[in-house]
């Protein structure tokens, strides 16, 4: 692998629970990743891809923009915005991947 190569990572983000019951829409996942995520050589475009594809996220990243952790604090920050941050946590499915999870929340009698 030459020194002009990037090396980039592709993480994905399984939305598959709460789009399907209308809690948040995977657009709105990729809007905010989009926004938030921040690159300071000052050229997004090229170093940062976020698509969504049915209830799935895909953010391609040059390697250094952002790490796994970073991108799950802004996927947490996002359920706190929408208010969902008490019913629904986002867990690590696999290597580069995430899924939303639903909480149990005990009812007290």
């Amino acid at each position: 692998m030459s020194e002009t190569e990037v090396k980039r990572r592709e993480f994905s983000i399984d939305c598959t629970q709460p789009a399907s019951d209308n809690l948040l829409t995977p657009s709105d996942l990729q809007s905010h990743l989009f926004e938030k995520i921040k690159t300071y050589t000052g050229k997004k475009e090229r170093l940062l891809e976020v698509k969504s594809q049915n209830n799935d996220v895909f953010v391609n990243v040059k390697e250094d923009v952002i790490n796994k952790k970073g991108l799950k604090a802004l996927i947490k920050k996002f359920l706190r915005v929408k208010r969902l941050s008490a019913f629904i946590k986002v867990f690590a499915n696999e290597k580069d991947g995430f899924v939303f999870k639903y909480i149990n929340v005990a009812e007290e009698n």
